[in-house]
């Protein structure tokens, strides 16, 4: 069981953005297809620079930004 699921992790994360958001708007036919393309795909674009960038920071670094980041204003 754990094996499928890191295979369907590994196998989602290989896809491109367009290809994931294309996947999400397939079975969508309103007017507003394009505008609902354009914002999945801008949260998507920020949802993997923010991970990458994450990624890349130090574990101190990884306190603050978590802090920052999870705090309310």
């Amino acid at each position: 069981m754990m094996y499928r699921i890191m295979k369907n992790k590994k196998k989602n994360e290989n896809i491109s953005v367009e290809e994931k958001v294309e996947q999400l708007v397939e079975n969508i036919n309103t007017e507003n297809r394009e505008e609902i393309k354009e914002r999945l795909m801008f949260g998507e674009i920020l949802s993997r620079s923010f991970g990458e960038g994450y990624k890349c920071l130090r574990k101190k670094v990884k306190n603050e930004f978590f802090n920052v980041v999870m705090t309310e204003k």
